[in-house]
């Protein structure tokens, strides 16, 4: 701004020295003729023109240049203002951080105070029981020194011990030498005895492979003892079945069909994963527990052999299989007679 003003007092300085010189001049017209004196006016007319054209054109670009640096002041003012409201806001936050710093390095001075309180306190116990070592520390040197006048007592005592020891030593060497020979001969009873045990367990052991085998052989007597009651049992209940039969009047159409009973033992075999003959062999055994046999079964007690049947099944689901298919209508229907 100071340059500009002083740019335009410069200007308006040589304009009024241009104005001083055409006063100047008009007086030297007065003085001329009245033919040079329209001519001399004409140029003076046309040169203060000029002059003051050019003085407006000073005084607009000196406006402009006011302008644009008042534009440029306007623009570092407002520069200066968001300058200063960041400066502000980075003085607050410095503050608030100090005052951050100041907070955490008090609570640090009293923790600090407090470990060194507490570290005062430990010292002190421990001056305290430094002093109680001490005492207990001397009460021991004087029991020390007691216990070295009762060592050097129990020494001497020692060395007399020694001497009875050096004279027993000779006379546990002479026992040592006697129980030396006894133990060679214990060592030879023992190992005599050894052998008579190893000898004695091998004869044992032949001994329990015999019985094995007389067991086996007796297992396989009383297998066949057992098969042998059991086809007797099966020949009675036959028997029994055939007199009931012709005592109480039994028509021959109650008799269950042959193939009836061969898919009872078919299912019983499937459900049981069993093999066909021993499934037929427990179906003979579960008929002769019922007083029948399994050629002449009445059809009517059908339903109680299969359940019979059912209880020599474990898994339940299997169960209700074999009772549905069992007891089918071609199995359970009378045949009609002939």
């Amino acid at each position: 701004m100071s340059a500009l003003y002083n740019f335009v007092k410069v200007k308006m300085q040589d304009t009024l020295r241009q104005t001083e010189n055409y006063s100047m001049q008009l007086v030297q017209v007065k003085h001329s003729t009245s033919s040079n004196a329209r001519h001399e006016i004409e140029n003076l007319e046309r040169l203060v023109t000029q002059r003051l054209g050019k003085v407006k054109a000073t005084i607009q670009a000196g406006e402009a240049i006011v302008i644009q640096e008042s534009r440029q002041a306007e623009r570092l003012a407002a520069n200066l203002k968001t300058d200063i409201a960041m400066l502000r806001a980075n003085l607050k936050e410095a503050e608030e951080a100090f005052a951050i710093r100041d907070l955490a390095q008090q609570e640090i001075e009293e923790s600090l105070n407090a470990k060194i309180k507490s570290f005062q306190e430990e010292i002190t116990k421990k001056e305290a029981l430094l002093v109680t070592r001490e005492n207990e520390i001397t009460g021991y040197r004087s029991k020390i020194e007691d216990n070295a006048t009762k060592i050097s007592d129990l020494e001497l005592n020692i060395r007399k011990k020694e001497e009875e020891a050096a004279s027993n030593a000779k006379c546990a060497e002479d026992l040592a030498q006697k129980t030396l020979t006894k133990v060679t001969a214990l060592e030879a009873q023992l190992k005599k005895t050894e052998e008579l045990a190893n000898y004695q367990k091998s004869s044992i052991q032949e001994l329990k492979n015999e019985l094995g085998a007389k067991t086996e052989e007796f297992d396989c007597i009383v297998k066949d003892k057992q098969e042998l009651l059991m086809r007797q049992d099966s020949e009675i209940n036959d028997l029994k079945s055939q007199l009931k039969r012709l005592t109480t009047g039994i028509a021959v159409s109650e008799i269950a069909a042959p193939e009836i009973l061969e898919r009872i033992i078919t299912e019983f075999s499937e459900a049981t994963n069993m093999m066909d003959t021993l499934a037929s062999l427990i179906v003979q055994q579960q008929a002769k527990a019922l007083g029948e046999s399994v050629e002449t079964f009445p059809r009517t007690r059908l339903s109680e052999l299969i359940e019979c049947l059912v209880k020599d099944i474990e898994d339940e689901k299997r169960q209700i299989d074999f009772r549905q298919r069992a007891s089918l209508p071609a199995v359970t229907e009378p045949i009609p007679a002939r």
